[in-house]
C-alpha cells in the first residue's frame, strides 16, 4: 500500500539550521508575520498571526532565515504547537545587520510563505557637530497593511536608565539634536519600534554613539530699539526657538568694537532697558543672541540702530525739516515712518507719514508762538505692527501767520486764444506775490507762466503762451513771502481740451477731459454748439462721472440746411464748495465738418410733375457749386453756380430737348474745403 505524502528530506547544515525541501504541500496556509523585535543581545522574536484553517493534519510551523534577502533561506525553527504564535531564536545575530525571516506551515506537505520580513537594523552615527544621525530599514517594502507607519525614535543614555520616546516619524532616518543637559560626551543608545495592529511590534537592533551638545540656539530676532523721552534705549526681541536656552546677551557697538553690555536670564525675558540716555545725541547699534544650559552662545542677528532725530527749523519759511537715521533689519521690513507732534506740552498727534525709503519730512504748519516737540516712529509691514520710537527734540518759534487757505478757482479757455486762471488767496497772510505754475501734466513739472502781487483775494493770470486747441494744461499758484519762500500751494487745475469730429453717420463725436480739481468737483458739463458761424446755443448737459474722458454723440441728422461746419465748446460747473462762490470753467472751441449729402434723380419729364431736374443735397459749400447739363455729343445745353438752381429740360433757344439720355458733370466742395465731383447720366422722358 503506497503512503499518503510523498517527502524528500535534503539535510544541510548552514547557519544550524535543517533545508526542507517540499514536493508537495497540503491547504493549511502559512502564519502571517507581523512583528519581527530584536533585543539587546541579537535575538530575533517572531510574531505572527495563527492560519485560519488549523485541522488535526497540522505537524509543525517551520521558520527560515536568511542574511539576504534573496537566499539561500535555511531553517532556524521547528514549532509544533499549532496555538503558538510568537517565537525566539538566540544567537541570531541581529546587531550585525538585517536577517531576512519568514514561516510556513507542515501539515504533511508545506504551505507556501505569505511574505518575509526583515528585522529593522539601526545604524546611529555621530556628525560632529552635535547631532546623532539615525537611519534603519523598512520591515518591509511596502509595510504590511496592518503596520501602522509609524517608526518610534527611543533613547537612553545609561543601560540602566529608562527608554524614552523622543520622536516618531514615518521615514527611515532622523536627525536627534543633542540638547542640556548632555553638555559632555555621554553614550547615547537608540532604538527603534514600529507597531503592528495586531498587538505586536517590531524592534531594531541597539546602537549607541558619544554625543554633547554643540548646538548654538537660534538667533532671537531683534523686534525694535526705542527711544524714551530721556534718550535711553528700550530694546524687545522675539523668543528664540531653540528649547534649550538660559538667557540672552546684550552687545553694543562702543568705541568701535561690539562689546557686552549686559545678560539677560530667563528664555521668555525678552526686553532690556539700557538707561544711558546716549539715545538723544546719537544713533546707537545693539545686537542680541541667545546661550543655553551649556554656555553655547548662538550667533547674532543683524543689528538694529536707534532712529536719531535731527531738525533743521526755517522761521521765514514756517517750516521744520525733519531726518533721521533709517531703521534697519526690522523683520520682515520697514512699513512707514510716522512723524508725531506737539504743542506746548499737549497731546502728541500724528502730523505726516513717509515711505520705507524716505527719512526726511518737513512741517510747513508751523503757525503759532511756542514750543513744538517732534519724534518719529517706525512700524514694521506686518499687521499688527511693531514700532519703535526716535528720540525727542523741541523748537521754539514765533512766527508771521501763514495763509490759511489758496483756492484755484477756475482754468479756462478765452477766444481759443488764452488760458485766464483765477485763484482766491488769504491776504492776511505773510505773502508778498502769488506766482502761476504750468505743466503737461500734473505730475510736472511744473514751470515759471506768471507773476501778480495783489490787495484783493481774487487774483487773475492770462497765459497767452500756450496752443489751448492743442492741448490741456495743468496750472497751480504758489503764494511766496518776503524772504522768497513758498509758503502755501493752490491745488492744481487742469484746463478742458476739447476735440470734435464729424461723422459720415450723420452724428459728431465730442471727447474732452475731465476738469480737476475744485474741492467737491463738478456738478456737470454743458455743451454748445453753433453751425456755420452763428450764434453758440447750449444743446444739453451730460453729468459728471468722473471717468478721466467724457465722451458725447451729437447727433445733426435733423439739420437739412447749411454748410456742415459745426462748432462746440464745454463749460464744467462746480459743485458748491466751503468758498463764497460757484465758477464755471470753459474748453476750447473745436470744429466738426460733415460731408455733403447729395442725391441726383437718374429721370424727370419737363412737362410732367417732376419737371426740373435738380441735384438735392446737404453739407455743401455754396461758394464752390458748378453744375452743367450735356447733351450725347458734348454739347453744353446748361450751366448754373446757384445750388438751388435746376434744368428745365429745355435747349438755349427754349425749347424742349428731345427724349433721350443726358450727362450731368456737378463740382462742388465741403464745408472743411475737399473738393467733390460727381459725373452721370440722366433719362429725359415726357
Amino acid at each position: 500500500m503506497k503512503s499518503k505524502f510523498n517527502i524528500i528530506v535534503i539535510l544541510n547544515i548552514m547557519f544550524g539550521c535543517i533545508i526542507f525541501s517540499p514536493v508537495w504541500a497540503q491547504s493549511i496556509s502559512s502564519p502571517q508575520l507581523r512583528c519581527i523585535s530584536v533585543d539587546s543581545l541579537g535575538n530575533v522574536t517572531l510574531s505572527w498571526v495563527i492560519p485560519g484553517n488549523l485541522n488535526g493534519t497540522f505537524v509543525s510551523y517551520e521558520i527560515f532565515s536568511s542574511p539576504n534577502k534573496n537566499g539561500p533561506y535555511t531553517q532556524c525553527a521547528n514549532i509544533t504547537l499549532s496555538g503558538q504564535n510568537s517565537y525566539t531564536i538566540v544567537g541570531a545575530g541581529a546587531n550585525a545587520g538585517p536577517i531576512y525571516y519568514y514561516i510556513v506551515t507542515n501539515s504533511g506537505g508545506v504551505s507556501s510563505a505569505i511574505d518575509t520580513l526583515e528585522t529593522v537594523h539601526l545604524s546611529v552615527s555621530n556628525s560632529g557637530s552635535g547631532i546623532a544621525i539615525l537611519n534603519w530599514n523598512a520591515l518591509h517594502t511596502p509595510l504590511p497593511s496592518t503596520s501602522t507607519g509609524w517608526y518610534k525614535i527611543y533613547r537612553q543614555n545609561n543601560p540602566v536608565y529608562a527608554w524614552k520616546l523622543i520622536d516618531s516619524t514615518q521615514g527611515l532616518s532622523y536627525l536627534d539634536t543633542i540638547y542640556y543637559p548632555f553638555c559632555h560626551d555621554t553614550e547615547l543608545i537608540y532604538k527603534v519600534e514600529i507597531a503592528d495592529s495586531s498587538g505586536c511590534f517590531s524592534a531594531s537592533n541597539r546602537d549607541s554613539g558619544k554625543f554633547y551638545n554643540q548646538t548654538q540656539p537660534v538667533w532671537p530676532v531683534m523686534d525694535t530699539v526705542s527711544v524714551t523721552s530721556t534718550g535711553a534705549v528700550n530694546i524687545s526681541w522675539s523668543k528664540s526657538p531653540t528649547r534649550d536656552v538660559k538667557g540672552y546677551i546684550i552687545y553694543k557697538w562702543i568705541n568701535n568694537s561690539r562689546q557686552i553690555i549686559d545678560t539677560v536670564y530667563g528664555q521668555n525675558s525678552l526686553q532690556y532697558f539700557y538707561n544711558t540716555m546716549g539715545g538723544d545725541s546719537a544713533s546707537e547699534d545693539f545686537w542680541v543672541a541667545a546661550y543655553d544650559s551649556c554656555m553655547n552662545v548662538g550667533p547674532y542677528y543683524k543689528e538694529q540702530s536707534t532712529i536719531y532725530l535731527t531738525q533743521s527749523p526755517d522761521s521765514c519759511q514756517h517750516s521744520n525739516t525733519l531726518s533721521w537715521t533709517p531703521f534697519i533689519n526690522i523683520v520682515p521690513q520697514v512699513g512707514h515712518y510716522k512723524v508725531y507732534r506737539n504743542f506746548n506740552g499737549g497731546p502728541f498727534l500724528i502730523i505726516g507719514q513717509t515711505g520705507p525709503g524716505t527719512v526726511t519730512f518737513t512741517d510747513y504748519n508751523l503757525t503759532s508762538i511756542g514750543t513744538y516737540i517732534y519724534y518719529v516712529q517706525v512700524t514694521d509691514s506686518n499687521t499688527p505692527n511693531v514700532t519703535a520710537s526716535s528720540n525727542q527734540i523741541n523748537y521754539k518759534v514765533r512766527l508771521l501767520p501763514v495763509p490759511q487757505f489758496s483756492y484755484l478757482q477756475t482754468v479756462t479757455v478765452v477766444n481759443n486764444a488764452y488760458i485766464q486762471v483765477n485763484a482766491y488767496v488769504d491776504v492776511a497772510a505773510d505773502a508778498q506775490h502769488y506766482i502761476l505754475q504750468r505743466a503737461n501734466s500734473i505730475n510736472g513739472p511744473f514751470k515759471f507762466a506768471g507773476i501778480t502781487a495783489s490787495i484783493s483775494p481774487f487774483i487773475s493770470f492770462n497765459d497767452d503762451s500756450v496752443n489751448p486747441n492743442k492741448q490741456s494744461y495743468f496750472y497751480q499758484v504758489i503764494s511766496q513771502n518776503q524772504c522768497g519762500f513758498n509758503i502755501d500751494t493752490t491745488q492744481k487745475s487742469q484746463s478742458i481740451f476739447l476735440t470734435a469730429t464729424g461723422n459720415d453717420s450723420g452724428t459728431n463725436n465730442l471727447v474732452w477731459n475731465d476738469y480737476s480739481q475744485w474741492q467737491n468737483g463738478v456738478s456737470y458739463y454743458a455743451i454748445y454748439r453753433n453751425e456755420d458761424g452763428g450764434p453758440f446755443s447750449q444743446i444739453t448737459t451730460v453729468p459728471f462721472i468722473g471717468a478721466g474722458q467724457n465722451r458725447y454723440v451729437d447727433n445733426i441728422t435733423s439739420i437739412l440746411q447749411g454748410q456742415g461746419q459745426f462748432s462746440y465748446y464745454i463749460q464744467a460747473v462746480e459743485n458748491a464748495s466751503s468758498y463764497p462762490f460757484i465758477d464755471t470753467a470753459t474748453s476750447n472751441t473745436s470744429d466738426a465738418y460733415q460731408n455733403p449729402r447729395m442725391y441726383i434723380p437718374n429721370a424727370f419729364s419737363p412737362l410732367g410733375k417732376n419737371n426740373i431736374f435738380i441735384p438735392v443735397g446737404v453739407f455743401v459749400n455754396l461758394q464752390n457749386y458748378d453744375f452743367s447739363i450735356y447733351d450725347r455729343w458734348g454739347q453744353l445745353l446748361f450751366e448754373t453756380n446757384d445750388f438751388n438752381q435746376g434744368w428745365d429740360g429745355r435747349t438755349g433757344g427754349g425749347k424742349v430737348a428731345p427724349l433721350g439720355v443726358y450727362v450731368y458733370h456737378i463740382e462742388y466742395t465741403s464745408s472743411k474745403g475737399e473738393y467733390f465731383e460727381r459725373n452721370g447720366t440722366v433719362t429725359l422722358i415726357r
